[in-house]
Order: C-alpha cells, then sequence, then structure tokens
C-alpha cells in the first residue's frame, strides 16, 4: 500500500520552539525491520551488556533514557568517547538528539533485519503462516467498519468506441452488507462472517458470504468472489469464468459508496460500471487520476465522472492489467485513489495500492508514481 502524506515540520518546529514533552509509554515493536518484539526484558530499564563489549556505534540499536526518565529503543547515529546521537526508532519526526552515555543502555537480543527475499523457503514459510490469520482478520474487519450497511444504487454504464469510454446505460441497484456471525464457532477466525446481497444485473454478486480466510489475495474461477483485499478506504476482489473477467474496487466515505468494476471479455473490456448510492453528490467532475500507475500508462480507458470521481482501466488484460478509482468524496479532506492491479487475465491480484493525499494539493503530485509491477 503507498500513501502520500503532509510533511510533518509542526512536530519539528514544536520541539525548537517550546519545550520537550515527554513521549507516551515505551513502545514493544518499534521498528518493522527488526523481528525481535523486545517482549521478554523490560524497556524502562538498561540491559546488561557482555563484559567489556563496546555496545555504542554508529548503526547500532540501544536503549536510551529521555530527560522524563523513559527508556526507548534508538539508533546511534554518530558518537564519541563521552556521548552519542541517536534517533528514536518509531518516531522518525523526532529531532535527532545527543545523550551522555550513562543515559544509553545495551540493546540484548536484536537480529540484523534480514528481507523476506533473501530468507530460506521454510523460513519465510513459517513467517508468513504466523502472520497470516492476523492479516486476514484485520482486512475483514476493516472491510466491515467501512462498508456494511444498506445502500440504493445508481450506475453508469460505459462501453470504449474509438478508443473513449462513453456512456452506454444507466441502471438502478441495491447492495445490502451486513455481519452474519456464527456465535458458535471456537473463534472470532472462524466466526466472523459479513453476508453481502447485491442485485443489478447478470454479473450482480447475488448472495455471497466473506469470512477472514478470503482476504488471502487468491483468485479463484468459475465466478467465486476471489482475489480478494481490503484496508479501511477500500475493498477489491475479481471473478473469472473461462473467456469472462470481472474486476471491482469500491470505496466509501461516511457510508458514501463508489464503486467500479471492469468487465473483460476474451480479454477486451467489454464494458466498464461505475456505480453509487443514493445521496448527495457535488456536479463537479473528476479531474482525472492524479498518481496514474506505470503499468496503466497512457494507453488506459478513462471517463471523469460527477462526484469529482474518475475511473480508468486497462483495455485488455492477457497480460494483466489495473483499475484504477479516484475520488475525492463529499466533506472528505482527503482525495484517494484506488489501484488494483493485477497479474494476468484471471484477475490475480497483484497489489491494492492506496494513495491519500490533501485535495486541495493532490495536482502537485502528479506523476510521482514511484512503484513498478
Amino acid at each position: 500500500m503507498r500513501t502520500l502524506v503532509q510533511a510533518a515540520w509542526l512536530a519539528c518546529a514544536a520541539a525548537f520552539l517550546a519545550p520537550a514533552l515527554p513521549r507516551p509509554a515505551p513502545r514493544r515493536a518499534v521498528d518493522s525491520r527488526i523481528d525481535d518484539d523486545y517482549s521478554d526484558f523490560d524497556l524502562n530499564a538498561a540491559g546488561t551488556p557482555p563484559e567489556d563489549a563496546d555496545y555504542v556505534f554508529p548503526g547500532a540499536l540501544v536503549q536510551a533514557r529521555d530527560e522524563y526518565g523513559q527508556w526507548y529503543v534508538a539508533e546511534v547515529v554518530e558518537c564519541d568517547a563521552g556521548s552519542a546521537s541517536v534517533k528514536y526508532l518509531g518516531w522518525e519526526d523526532w529531532p535527532i538528539e545527543k545523550l551522555p552515555r550513562d543515559r544509553l543502555g545495551y540493546m540484548p537480543k536484536v537480529r540484523p533485519p534480514v528481507p523476506d527475499e533473501m530468507l530460506p523457503e521454510e523460513e519465510l514459510k513459517a513467517k508468513l503462516a504466523a502472520t497470516k490469520k492476523e492479516k486476514e482478520m484485520f482486512q475483514c474487519q476493516k472491510f466491515r467498519e467501512a462498508f456494511c450497511g444498506s445502500y440504493v444504487t445508481r450506475g453508469e454504464r460505459f462501453v470504449l468506441q474509438e478508443g473513449i469510454l462513453t456512456l452506454k446505460e444507466t441502471f438502478e441497484g441495491s447492495l445490502d452488507i451486513n455481519t452474519d456471525d456464527d456465535a458458535g464457532a471456537p473463534t472470532a477466525y472462524d466466526g466472523w462472517r459479513v453476508a453481502i446481497n447485491e442485485k443489478r444485473d447478470e454479473l450482480a454478486l447475488g448472495d455471497a458470504v466473506l469470512r477472514p480466510i478470503d482476504f488471502d489475495g487468491l483468485a479463484r474461477g468459475s465466478f467465486a468472489v476471489g482475489g480478494l483485499a481490503a484496508n479501511g478506504e477500500a475493498f477489491s476482489f475479481a471473478r473469472a469464468d473461462g473467456d469472462r473477467l470481472a474486476c471491482d474496487v469500491w470505496t466509501a466515505y461516511e457510508k458514501r459508496l463508489l464503486t467500479c468494476r471492469a468487465v473483460y471479455e476474451r480479454g477486451a473490456l467489454a464494458y466498464l460500471d461505475v456505480v453509487r448510492s443514493e445521496g448527495d453528490f457535488p456536479e463537479t467532475a473528476g479531474t482525472g487520476l492524479f498518481d496514474v500507475h506505470p503499468k496503466l500508462g497512457a494507453a488506459r480507458a478513462e471517463v471523469r465522472l460527477a462526484g469529482r470521481a474518475t475511473a480508468a482501466c486497462s483495455p485488455r488484460c492477457e497480460a494483466g492489467g489495473v483499475l484504477s478509482l479516484d475520488w475525492h468524496a463529499p466533506g472528505a479532506e482527503m482525495r484517494i485513489q484506488v489501484d488494483r492491479v493485477f497479474a494476468d487475465a484471471s484477475g490475480a491480484i497483484a497489489s491494492l495500492e492506496i494513495t491519500d493525499v490533501l485535495a486541495d494539493q493532490a495536482e502537485q503530485y502528479v506523476g510521482v508514481h514511484s512503484n513498478k509491477f
């Protein structure tokens, strides 16, 4: 997932213009680069180094005690015989501080960071298995929080004519998304259920039930919902059946819903549906994607819609493609762009990328996309 955020200069300015405030209580897993969660020792007291060990050197992780007596994990930036400049991990916007050696403690059991691609196959499998259920439950819960509700929907269907998406017809429908948990299940992972019922046309979802295990990113055939991915702002899935692929991206803001479905037949875009819940949407049209995915490129099919929305997709899908939805929702400070990148004509997901940017600053970020899929 990629995010553009406003620079946190206020935090730095406050550090110089006012007395430093104590940070919140010490964190455990402060740095995602470090596999050890520090759960078996006390961050409120310095560790004991091996005899005669020099544990303070540039790049070393140490425990650092601030002026309020709280201990934090920190990285040594530079040091001399009596002091060291440190950067608090998990507080990257906090200024680097120079501390005397007696406020630095030994950090035991730190494993050097190892990228996933460099781990042995069995170790990587074990690592992924350990976090799989947590990730699936996180995505399922975020989906429930953002999208549960009943919606009356209005849709617009666009077809490609001489390379331009042209309105073919409008339609109405409904979408109901409700929790339907199994109270007798042994765990939340086993018991969480989300019941979806969509009514619109022959490619409507109909009745579908999602569980945490469904949020594993795998694609499915026979028009079963697969390739799911979600967070608090967006949801995406794909369905494939023979020569037909339907690929969806949904986003919501304060129970306003906007969805986009690209339908491919024999590898070519058959039509693009944009559906929104009933409600107040401004007449202002979208201004185009503010961050065009490199895999989408100039050959994209794009349509700009009332409600400050833009939808775009790849015209063909044999080698994969991208479905993008850009929306500045009514009342929202942020403008969001969602890109579902899929690997091949099955719609198998490669990534679900979310970009948030302050709406009045979006245009300055045009063309800054850095991911290369």
